[in-house]
């Protein structure tokens, strides 16, 4: 079955039946004829059968000259989430527990990331497309790290505020970049039959690392006793990865997007349907993305799952479910089509999120909440696979911004919204309820918007 599920798989099957026959012809001349220059003759079909299989054994996937690259991306962009979501915990602890205005200090640093990517984000796409995808990656990483180490020291808003704003910009611009990166490599004739696996893995490792950052934050705040050690190793983390990315990451080509001149015009990017359903698809797991965040542990203190070691439990096995279905949705949206993996995706968060609300005890909306995590699983990687499918060639960069900046509008609108709608109705199966019905009307959309034929 292996030889039949790669986009190679045909070749290599006729190789081996190719090299099965030779063999059989060499052994029956071998014995019927004594001619020494019609054996050498058979060798030269069954030596490029050979070498043609060990060189797809050996390339595998990734092809040698960007497994460094990719690596490093990889790492460095965990690193990046990991900054985004470990600190939520240790706002508290910076600020001060008998400092005025607390809550809303805390509240200030939590909106100034999404706020700033969606200032910055769509400009450093544009960059990135005219200087290229590398700078873009160790700017941003830079500036988040120093923006880290100023969290740690800082104290008050007047502090505070400003670097987490600084850390946001500087997220922005290493996610832009990578994602610019990713969608480049993966467009090369080598990579684009699997562009599917490629990016589903990366996005599944990426997201579990976001969903897990408070629980790893926590952790560090109580081992270590002091968030503001924590934040300068996070710090260090991405200053290392900033250099790494400077001296190892090689760049995209980029010679495709620089022939022509072509601007990048708004109202023609929008009237297009497939980027209608791209950013609508990106709003909608955003959305999903705030529900974990705010609601899902109101909803766990309503079902008397109160304990802060349990909860982050539950959050470590969704994130493990998200990161077993990030490569099995990518696979399959190579073998099938985007839209076969991402409409029953969101389809499945919606109806989970549903069951979620109306979980009577701890067990079943445990159930429902790694139902939602498999669904987000499945449809999250295909999304920004579609998405790196529907950019322009010499947009790239800018494209995936606008899809970015969908999403981060959604989370930083939803999120408060999804807090209010809970303190006003008294539950946190009211916001649940809202949450699924936004997926589920977002999925309907997307279906009737996006084209996406299949890979494979």
């Amino acid at each position: 079955p292996v030889l039949f599920t790669r986009r190679k798989g045909i070749e290599r099957y006729n190789d081996v039946r190719r090299l099965v026959r030779y063999r059989l012809v060499l052994l029956q001349r071998m014995h019927t004829s004594g001619d020494q220059n019609e054996k050498k003759a058979l060798y030269p079909p069954l030596a490029a059968a050979v070498s043609r299989l060990k060189k797809t054994k050996k390339e595998g996937i990734i092809p040698s000259e960007y497994r460094l690259s990719l690596g490093i991306l990889v790492v460095s962009s965990s690193v990046i989430f990991l900054g985004a979501s470990a600190v939520v915990p240790m706002l508290p602890m910076l600020v001060g527990v008998g400092d005025g205005g607390r809550g809303t200090t805390v509240g200030l640093a939590l909106a100034a990331p999404p706020l700033a990517r969606l200032i910055v984000n769509s400009g450093l796409g544009w960059i990135s497309d005219k200087i290229g995808r590398v700078p873009v990656i160790v700017l941003g990483d830079a500036l988040a790290a120093g923006a880290t180490m100023a969290t740690g020291g800082a104290s008050s808003a007047s502090a505070l505020v400003p670097a987490r704003l600084a850390y946001g910009a500087g997220g922005a611009a290493m996610v832009v970049g990578t994602n610019a990166w990713l969608t480049d490599i993966t467009a090369l004739p080598k990579l684009l039959p699997n562009r599917g696996l490629i990016l589903g893995s990366v996005a599944a490792i990426n997201n579990s690392i976001w969903a897990l950052g408070p629980a790893i934050g926590g952790t560090l705040t109580s081992v270590l006793a002091n968030p503001t050690i924590a934040l300068g190793g996070l710090g260090s983390c991405m200053l290392a990865c900033s250099f790494a990315t400077g001296f190892g990451v090689k760049e995209a080509p980029l010679s495709e997007m620089t022939q022509k001149k072509d601007d990048f015009v708004l109202s023609r990017f929008i009237k297009s349907q497939s980027q209608r359903g791209i950013l609508v698809a990106n709003a909608a797991i955003a959305i999903n993305y705030a529900t974990l965040m705010a609601i899902v542990p109101l909803r766990c203190t309503e079902l008397g799952l109160d304990d802060p070691a349990l909860i982050a439990q539950l959050y470590g096995v969704m994130a493990f479910v998200g990161i077993i279905s990030g490569p099995f949705s990518g696979y399959f949206c190579d073998m099938y089509g985007r839209l076969v993996v991402m409409i029953p995706g969101l389809s499945l968060c919606a109806g989970a999120t549903v069951f979620m609300a109306l979980a009577p005890d701890v067990s079943s909306f445990c159930i429902a909440a790694l139902l939602r995590s498999a669904g987000e699983g499945f449809a999250a990687p295909v999304i920004f696979t579609a998405t790196s499918d529907a950019a322009p060639t010499r947009h790239r960069g800018i494209a995936l911004a606008m899809a970015r900046n969908a999403g981060d509008l959604a989370y930083f609108v939803s999120a408060p919204f999804l807090g209010f709608l809970a303190d006003f109705s008294g539950s946190a199966a009211i916001p649940l309820m809202a949450a699924s019905s936004l997926t589920g009307f977002s999925s309907y959309f997307v279906y009737s918007q996006l084209i996406c034929s299949p890979r494979k």
